[in-house]
């Protein structure tokens, strides 16, 4: 009779007992009925990639990318407000109209941090992790992050949404039960929020991309279905203005000395950013990531109805990885951070000839190629880490 062989992973004591400590973690380490995306064999993915490495986490220089965003939007405000202090009412309103475009740029990058973050990027299963989670959280409340994965869960939400989601009037868990739930899990579909979003772009239905003019006349929609699809309610517009005060309005007060000034330079700084550029700079990115006139042609795969995007322009508008969109799509559990690498290794693989990309803002998908044509960051691609 073969004796049974131990699961794999398991490690049996010398005496032949299960040691209850390891049973715990490795029961920590099963799937969790809360997560969305199952976790990956990320050591077995197909066309020969090697996928190990990048599923690594890159948590500090996620928040570091955070704060230089929140740095920038402080030394705005607080210019503004030294200005309108100062009795320079012109010249504040000109550094906030000047501060607008950069602003939107960066916190559509705080946008695309609070995406990579309800896919967990920022903490899954790290001993840091587990530590912080500790000290902050479970202690208190008598449990054991170590144990309880959904306290890791928790950690990271929290993180995100003081450093990232806030910012931008969102909340990482109702984005998560959007983005997962409904875009990722019915990619496309009826119940797809974004395709719902795109419905509203007769041009984009159509296979085109709307004009600058088209997607400046079609804001107030725009930024409204935008909030819906996050699943802002008054809670979270509540939480954006407290984080607004406490981080930007009240150190611009201390620094001027005079409240209202700080108030009224908060408003001249944000108004233009929130309703003109990061509505203006979400809508063009978004609308050519995916090829939404194709939705009834059920030979075209999800990758081939998903595109990347490159070129100077639109790695300014597609922060922090959110260019690789295909690579997202086909493994939504790799990190936003690490996509260019995943891109790199797919083409090389061979599977550029099925990829495409838009080369700039407006312009028409084209074939990355054979894996001998240049790859993403510009040279041969290879599958070299």
């Amino acid at each position: 009779m073969t004796p049974e062989t131990p699961a794999q992973g398991a490690q049996t004591p010398p005496d032949g007992k299960s040691d209850d400590k390891d049973d715990k973690r490795r029961a920590h380490h099963a799937p969790s009925p809360k997560r969305t995306v199952a976790p990956h064999d990320w050591g077995r993915y197909p066309y020969g990639i090697e996928f190990k490495d990048l599923k690594k986490r890159r948590p500090l220089m996620l928040v570091s990318l955070a704060a230089m965003t929140h740095l920038a939007s402080l030394a705005a405000v607080a210019g503004v407000g030294a200005a309108f202090a100062s009795g320079h009412p012109m010249l504040g309103l000109g550094v906030a109209a000047a501060a607008s475009l950069p602003l939107g740029v960066l916190n559509r990058g705080l946008e695309s941090l609070v995406h990579g973050a309800s896919h967990y990027d920022i903490a899954d299963d790290h001993a840091w992790n587990d530590r912080i989670a500790n000290t902050l959280k479970a202690w208190p409340a008598f449990r054991d992050a170590d144990l309880d994965s959904h306290l890791r869960v928790e950690w990271n939400d929290c993180l995100a949404d003081a450093l990232m989601a806030w910012p931008v009037f969102q909340r990482t868990g109702p984005f998560r039960r959007m983005h997962l739930d409904r875009h990722h899990g019915d990619f496309a579909g009826q119940g797809d929020p974004c395709r719902a979003r795109m419905e509203q772009h007769a041009d984009v239905m159509d296979g085109k991309l709307p004009s600058l003019a088209k997607t400046l006349l079609g804001l107030p929609r725009e930024i409204m279905e935008f909030y819906k699809t996050t699943g802002a309610n008054p809670l979270t517009a509540l939480l954006g203005l407290g984080w607004h005060m406490a981080v930007l309005v009240l150190p611009t007060a201390l620094l001027t000395g005079n409240p209202l000034a700080a108030l009224a330079a908060w408003a001249a700084v944000s108004s233009p950013t929130f309703f003109l550029t990061l509505p203006t700079v979400r809508a063009l990115a978004e609308a050519g990531e995916h090829d939404y006139a194709s939705l009834g042609d059920l030979s075209k795969s999800m990758v081939e109805r998903t595109f990347d995007k490159t070129g100077f322009l639109n790695s300014i508008i597609h922060l922090y990885g959110d260019q690789w969109h295909i690579g997202h799509h086909a493994f939504p559990g790799v990190p936003q951070c690490n996509l260019g690498k995943l891109t790199k290794r797919l083409i090389a693989a061979g599977r550029g000839i099925m990829m495409k990309r838009r080369k700039s803002i407006l312009g028409k998908p084209e074939a990355y190629g054979a894996a001998k044509e240049t790859g993403p960051d510009g040279q041969a691609p290879s599958n070299d880490n």
